[in-house]
């Protein structure tokens, strides 16, 4: 049975936005959830992507947001897709998004650091979204390895007890119950907030998107001959995929 699903929100990872349906549908238990979510009880969600959805549950999602959308703006996948070609990264949109692809068979996904094994977060956001939204949720960008610092408000990331990595035992840990009111650390200095600006312009800006725009015959040729597309029509998608890159470039200055 599928609940209710609430909207998600900017930069929030898709794992956050379950956390939160887990929550927001009354779900007494966060294994219940899942079954809910996932194809099979044993296909566990992953923490940085969307896992192996159930039929139900990804047309439900699909009928909400494009499929594609959610894994570029709300999944780690630019920080990945960065390091592999333009070919491979356009093969492994797709597959993440409709094949349900083990990440690790698209990317080389290193262990993490000791600083990186926890979710992380912001404070000053966290006190924002509770005043904005009334909840407060894991963001995406928070979550990029070696990022200690919110670019935003120039303060340091907060470690909380939830493990970043996907573990066997996986639960759904929304945001709202696990984050606390700690003091803000604003001892941050120019070289620290430099690199974190650095690695934020370089994960999860997407500027890999520029690949396909100064090879757009490359990147669009070969689908639209297959689906036997007219020039209109590829107008007409130029249009749409330009307005979705217009769209991510801004919400990555806010």
């Amino acid at each position: 049975m599928t609940g209710f699903v609430p909207s998600i929100y900017p930069d929030e990872l898709v794992y956050s936005w379950f956390c939160r349906y887990y929550v927001h549908s009354g779900y007494t238990a966060s294994k219940t959830a899942l079954e809910d979510l996932l194809y099979n009880r044993h296909c566990n969600p992953s923490k940085e992507f969307i896992g192996h959805l159930n039929p139900t549950m990804e047309q439900v999602i699909k009928n909400m947001y494009p499929i594609d959308e959610l894994v570029l703006e709300h999944t780690m996948f630019p920080q990945y897709a960065r390091f592999i070609e333009c070919t491979k990264k356009k093969d492994a949109l797709y597959r993440l998004g409709n094949d349900f692809c083990d990440a690790h068979l698209l990317f080389t996904i290193l262990p993490r650091s000791e600083e990186d094994k926890y979710l992380k977060y912001c404070p000053v956001c966290a006190s924002e979204d509770r005043e904005q939204y009334g909840e407060t949720y894991w963001h995406r960008k928070h979550q990029i390895r070696n990022m200690n610092v919110c670019t935003k408000h120039k303060c340091r990331l907060v470690k909380s007890t939830i493990p970043a990595k996907s573990e066997q035992s996986f639960t759904l840990d929304p945001a709202e119950i696990v984050v606390q009111d700690v003091m803000v650390k604003l001892d941050v200095n120019s070289l620290e907030m430099e690199f974190a600006s650095s690695i934020w312009n370089k994960s999860l800006k997407l500027l890999w998107i520029l690949e396909m725009i100064q090879q757009p015959a490359q990147y669009f040729f070969m689908e639209w001959k297959e689906q036997n597309i007219c020039l209109q029509q590829a107008r007409q998608e130029i249009h749409r995929c330009l307005l979705m890159i217009c769209k991510i470039i801004i919400k990555g200055l806010v």
